[in-house]
């Protein structure tokens, strides 16, 4: 009872912080030409502060990921709906961590460069 209780209080926690992160990964996204546009380096400190609770949000997911050794999709739906992975899928799951990470890289400097040269773009630069 203790156990389930516990993994209760765990995966709410871990919703929790996930639900935190995308809000502000959403609002990194969508405020900074308005916030820039309409209130010029006043809003683009909101927009820093922004998107550094962003950041800041996103080590204290990854920290409990870690924790709780969830990394890929699969584990976390698994543990959001209190179910856990047989040690066959766990295997598989770790076998696709390397390449996720890899992506995940990629796909973040991309990220970065197209939103680096969006504001290049409108600043007019």
């Amino acid at each position: 009872m203790m156990k389930k209780q516990i993994v209760e209080e765990e995966q709410k926690n871990f919703k929790n912080l996930s639900g935190i992160f995308s809000i502000f990964l959403l609002a990194t996204i969508i405020t900074p030409v308005p916030l820039v546009h309409f209130l010029s380096y006043v809003g683009a400190g909101i927009w820093i502060v922004i998107a550094c609770l962003g950041i800041y949000f996103s080590i204290l997911v990854e920290k409990k990921k870690k924790e709780l050794d969830i990394q890929t999709y699969k584990e976390i739906v698994a543990f959001w709906e209190g179910k856990s992975l047989t040690e066959i899928e766990k295997a598989r799951e770790e076998g696709k961590r390397p390449y996720q990470t890899i992506v995940y890289t990629v796909g973040a400097g991309v990220i970065g460069a197209v939103v680096t040269l969006f504001f290049l773009w409108i600043l007019g630069v």
